[in-house]
């Protein structure tokens, strides 16, 4: 099954001192915290999200859960960003119809 967010807000891009690869620390329209891994040799989850013009849909089929504010997307993970102007996600978040992308997202 796929694993569906809604990503707000870019926080920071840094290292990871246990992998050697880079972490991309994003913000989900539910105020958690998502951090993307990436090893020194697979950083292509990290790149295709770091440039994104928010708020974007983030397909996942892994994560982990660290706590009840923290996931994390493992650097096996395959990611996508479904295309969808994020306009258009933007005006759902505002109107509160954030359950409405991600069900619409359900029933593909």
């Amino acid at each position: 099954m796929q694993n569906i967010l809604i990503i707000t807000k870019v926080e920071r891009l840094g290292h990871s001192v246990q992998s050697g690869g880079l972490q991309l620390f994003l913000t989900d329209h539910l105020q958690r915290s998502v951090v993307v891994i990436g090893t020194p040799e697979q950083q292509i989850n990290i790149q295709s999200l770091q440039n994104q013009v928010l708020p974007i849909v983030m397909l996942s089929d892994q994560l982990e859960t660290m706590t009840d504010n923290s996931i994390q997307v493992p650097s096996t993970a395959l990611v996508s960003v479904v295309p969808i102007a994020s306009t258009s996600i933007l005006v759902a978040l505002e109107a509160g119809k954030a359950n409405d992308i991600i069900q619409l997202m359900q029933a593909r």
